[in-house]
């Protein structure tokens, strides 16, 4: 249930940094949207797939989601282009349907175009930051450090996603770069989409999002420059930490548990006991990961 929740939270979020981004950019450099979005990572993320005749349908979708008049995807009855296939293939997502780690489902399985289409109805009624007037120092203090955190864990897990499964893993890969080239001005609206999915009742599952986030940040993140380092400074362990190895085993070895259980098995040579003792904190967080795995009572 938590995951559903995550799941329809993430979807908004990142509709809502979609819509964003393909107005701002064209207005921040004046320049026709089209073109602008072009050479953006939603751009270059089209053009690899073969969908670069096909951009400005993109847009379009895009400029009618932020100006509050998208009602749905649609499929052009004489060319028969289908705007959802467009939309998801563009933005990198067709990987978020198939991709999946050991027993767990993809993270996308629902209607995007019911997603942008509530977005967009939202933005009709209800402008961005409406309740500024209103709200307190400490409200928007704490919105930011969510924001902070979520964007900043979704960069990083998209970047290892990418180096142990391929670029475009999960369908993270294209949001990432979003998020790499927010300015100031973005990160500001980012704020106020979140506090209006706060407003929207999707608060658990934003919740959720950000309790992945912050064991990202305080657990996984440190594993994984750990584990990372280790295969840098004893080579018996280059191969069974290769990322791609670690890719597998985290689809087909039940979860984190496979990638924990190699290290146990290391654990007994020389220079690895000589690693954990040089890095007495790496213990401790791989000790943490595994109290995290193990299923809650």
């Amino acid at each position: 249930m938590a995951s559903c929740r995550a799941a329809s939270a993430s979807t908004a979020v990142l509709a809502g940094a979609w819509s964003w981004y393909g107005l701002s950019v064209s207005d921040r450099h004046h320049r026709p949207v089209t073109g602008t979005l072009y050479h953006s990572p939603f751009g270059e993320a089209a053009s690899l797939r073969g969908l670069a005749k096909h951009f400005p349908t993109l847009v379009g979708v895009l400029v009618r989601v932020a100006l509050g008049t998208f009602e749905g995807y649609a499929i052009n009855p004489e060319t028969r282009i289908d705007e959802r296939h467009i939309v998801e293939t563009g933005f990198g997502l067709r990987r978020a349907r198939t991709n999946r780690l050991a027993d767990a489902g993809p993270w996308l399985t629902g209607d995007t175009g019911e997603v942008l289409k509530q977005l967009s109805s939202r933005l009709r009624y209800h402008p961005l930051g409406e309740d500024l007037s209103t709200v307190s120092e400490a409200e928007l203090t704490n919105a930011r450090e969510e924001v902070r955190c979520f964007l900043s864990a979704f960069e990083g897990m998209s970047s290892t996603l990418d180096r142990m499964f391929s670029r475009g893993a999960f369908g993270f890969s294209v949001f990432a770069d979003v998020i790499r080239e927010l300015g100031p001005q973005d990160q500001a609206i980012m704020l106020l989409f979140w506090r209006m999915f706060r407003s929207w009742g999707l608060g658990e599952g934003m919740d959720a999002l950000l309790e992945l986030a912050r064991q990202w940040h305080q657990i996984w993140l440190p594993i994984f420059q750990g584990l990372e380092q280790l295969r840098d400074e004893v080579p018996v362990t280059a191969e069974a930490l290769a990322p791609k190895q670690m890719g597998f085993a985290l689809r087909w070895k039940m979860t984190m548990e496979g990638v924990i259980e190699v290290l146990s098995q290391l654990a007994q040579h020389p220079e690895v006991k000589a690693f954990f003792a040089r890095h007495p904190e790496l213990t401790e967080v791989v000790e943490a990961g595994h109290v995290e795995l193990k299923p809650q009572e």
